[in-house]
């Protein structure tokens, strides 16, 4: 990992049998914690007589048990965007460091990603017709072979020329009117102050080895996933039998029919529908006049079911040390985890809820002297 970087790199660690007793005790605690938390959603559930509360309960409860889903898609998002950055800055013939900083300097500036791509791409293009003596528009940079420090003087150029309809009309010339729409700021600027304030307390040369190294992390994730891939063909060849596919078919044709029957009597369909639009309409407009009295009863609900809630507070505390475990066996420092389960137990109220203070005080202990699953 770079020194200084922000980029998280998640990796594995730990042999077999630390991996099978890390899961062995995250799959108790996670019993126990559903166990407990369930019964007390229930118990509010009945006290509140709210028929969708159930629902409610168990999309709560899949997202507390489920901690891993938001890192596996920040990890994706990063491998993907750094595989992306090695490949704009191969196409330009640049180095990824510069790339990335001149992409960022410009996002500063109200140019997204894909905008900058176009700007670059056009210069590519211009500078290869200068070339050829198809065009001499970019005649004066005809000789630059990185073409992300083609685009650097371009813009200079453009920003030296100042406001005004010759600098719109050349920059509408060269990277056309719909990105010029966006580069007001960039064109006023140029990229020396944005890359000044971007690249403060950075260091290019960790910037680029951090990408270089997510981009190859990247390459064996692809490679990794479409093995997985063909495995599976072999294995879904002997789980998916022709009595599997009959069944299918059978299930396809009773849809069919209800789709036929129901556009038999589509006429009929559409006016009861109509009616019921109507009548909806008529019900809003009596329920519209005590909107501030609804308003007041659902915050009188919010504020009820707070204190019914505070009891599963040591709940959120179990669930933030599991995440705390979780990244400890992966290798993601969570440097404030302490702080961050004070807030949550904070916000639950501890003093009114002392099993969950009683329940951070021990977690607390264990990370200090040892035993915290570590």
């Amino acid at each position: 990992m770079a020194q200084g970087s922000y980029l998280a790199l998640i990796k594995f660690q730990g042999d077999t049998s630390s991996m099978q007793k890390m899961e062995k005790d995250l799959n108790g605690r996670f019993t126990k914690i559903a166990k407990r938390f369930g019964q007390g959603l229930q118990k509010a559930g009945k006290m509140l007589k709210f028929g969708a509360f159930a629902a409610t309960a168990a999309g709560i409860i899949s997202q507390i048990l489920n901690p891993l889903q938001e890192i596996n898609t920040a990890l994706d998002a990063i491998l993907a965007k750094s595989g992306n950055i090695k490949d704009q800055a191969d196409a330009m013939n640049t180095s990824v460091g510069l790339y990335a900083a001149l992409q960022s300097a410009a996002a500063a500036k109200g140019v997204d990603e894909a905008q900058f791509n176009l700007m670059g791409n056009r210069v590519m293009e211009l500078i290869g017709q200068a070339k050829t003596g198809d065009n001499d528009l970019l005649k004066n940079y005809a000789n630059e072979s990185d073409m992300a420090v083609a685009l650097y003087k371009v813009v200079s150029a453009l920003k030296q020329m100042g406001p005004g309809a010759e600098r719109t009309r050349m920059a509408s010339e060269i990277f056309g009117q719909r990105v010029t729409g966006r580069m007001a700021a960039l064109l006023n600027d140029g990229f020396d102050e944005p890359l000044k304030r971007v690249l403060d307390g950075l260091n290019i040369a960790d910037l680029q080895k951090a990408i270089l190294g997510l981009d190859s992390k990247g390459d064996l994730q692809d490679v990794l996933r479409q093995r997985l891939n063909l495995r599976d063909l072999i294995n879904k060849d002997k789980v998916i039998t022709p009595a599997a596919i009959y069944n299918q078919n059978d299930m396809e044709k009773q849809r069919l029919n209800r789709e036929n029957l129901l556009l038999k009597q589509y006429k009929d369909l559409a006016q009861m529908s109509n009616s019921m639009e109507e009548l909806k309409n008529a019900i809003l407009q009596y329920v519209l006049p005590i909107m501030p009295l609804l308003a007041k009863g659902v915050k009188y609900f919010v504020e009820t079911l707070g204190p019914i809630l505070q009891n599963a507070c040591w709940v959120v505390s179990e669930t933030a040390d599991i995440v705390k475990l979780i990244a400890g066996k992966i290798g993601i420092s969570f440097a404030k985890t302490p702080s961050v389960q004070r807030d949550i137990i904070n916000t639950g109220n501890p003093q009114k809820a002392p099993k969950g203070l009683a329940a951070w005080k021990e977690n607390t202990q264990k990370e200090r002297y040892g035993g915290g699953g570590k």
